[in-house]
């Protein structure tokens, strides 16, 4: 794993966005960070461990790691790296965790994001684990290319087998360890070997006399072989035209059973073929009047449905017939009246030109 850029904010003593290039650095193929006690070269070594793998050694295993990371005066902790794999393949690793700002303590889960470089931009990955893409697993991401403070004697320490599987897994030494593969094979070969010398122990005893009466025996017993194969060619052929002939035969009493089987109902079908003959017949001479019993029947129900509206037209009129006659004898009396309410009123008229005249006259 290289490192190509670094970026910091909020995280120990790094309030404000810090970016480191490593390129210049890396092109020498050597550096070195340095510093003063607490001026933060730790904390660099201690970002990308934690924005990889999410574990860092200083705060491994506390509840309160991202409180303990995030800078006292910011509100929220971003580490970014960019990074070249054992491919050459250029990684972009993320991750964010804020502050809540109803309660100065709690911290909330860091955001982490795993991203490619993939025509020409960043495209993101499903998972964000990144042991397959360095090829190194945490533990010894730790003791090789990060050692904490103080720990670089654990690395000395280690027992020879867990160093040697340590380098082994870094430096992809499994291709070279051939010692099991090559056990393996040579106990494979021992087992074939000690098998064919098992076999060649029969044949200790066999001499030429004994190999040329065999030759001979094995071509007599291959001529027996071929006028075998050759008459077991011919049963063959003959055993497949006599199963031809079977399956003829067998398609035969099927015929013939089905055959007895129509005979047997052939008065049957002579009935049928009668009785179409008549229907054909009746069918021929009583068409027209089968058509004309049609058309007369849609008449007569048309006529029927006439009636029926008719019935009902009539039963209405009926009821309204009625009502005037209700209305009439209602009026009636008032009509008796009118007469006397005529002459009545024509006294009245003459009464009052009276009175009109009479008052003209007196004035």
């Amino acid at each position: 794993m290289i490192p190509l850029q670094l970026t910091i904010e909020g995280l120990y003593s790094y309030q404000r966005r810090q970016t480191i290039d490593f390129t210049q650095l890396t092109a020498a193929g050597l550096f070195g960070i340095f510093g003063g006690v607490g001026s933060g070269k730790s904390s660099i070594l201690e970002a990308i461990s934690y924005v990889l793998y999410g574990e860092t050694e200083r705060m491994n295993g506390r509840e309160n790691r991202a409180y303990n990371m995030m800078n006292l005066k910011s509100s929220r902790s971003y580490i970014e790296l960019d990074f070249l794999n054992f491919e050459d393949n250029k990684f972009r690793a993320t991750r964010e965790f804020r502050r809540n700002s109803k309660n100065f303590e709690d911290v909330r889960t860091p955001s982490v994001m795993l991203y490619q470089w993939k025509n020409d931009g960043w495209e993101p990955l499903e998972s964000s684990r990144v042991d397959d893409i360095i090829g190194l697993s945490y533990a010894n991401f730790k003791r090789t290319t990060i050692i904490p403070q103080g720990q670089f004697k654990e690395f000395l320490e280690l027992g020879g087998k867990d160093r040697t599987t340590m380098m082994m897994e870094i430096f992809d030494l499994q291709r070279f360890d051939l010692q099991q593969k090559t056990a393996s094979l040579q106990s494979a070969n021992r087992t074939v070997l000690d098998q064919l010398a098992g076999e060649l122990k029969g044949f200790e005893e066999v001499n030429a006399e004994q190999i040329a009466t065999l030759k001979t025996e094995l071509e007599t017993f291959q001529q027996v072989l071929a006028e075998a194969e050759k008459k077991h060619q011919t049963a063959q052929q003959e055993f497949q035209q006599y199963q031809n002939i079977k399956a003829d035969f067998e398609t035969l009493i099927q015929k013939r059973n089905r055959w007895n089987t129509l005979k047997q109902k052939q008065p049957y079908f002579k009935q049928l073929e009668e009785a179409t003959e008549v229907y054909d017949g009746l069918q021929r001479t009583f068409s027209s009047l089968l058509q004309q019993r049609d058309k007369t029947s849609v008449a007569c129900k048309s006529k029927e449905k006439e009636r029926a509206d008719k019935e009902t037209k009539v039963t209405h009129l009926t009821a309204q017939l009625h009502q005037v006659q209700e209305h009439i004898k209602t009026l009636k009396p008032e009509y008796d009246q009118l007469e006397l309410m005529k002459m009545k009123s024509a006294d009245l008229a003459l009464l009052l030109q009276i009175k009109e005249k009479t008052a003209a006259t007196a004035t």
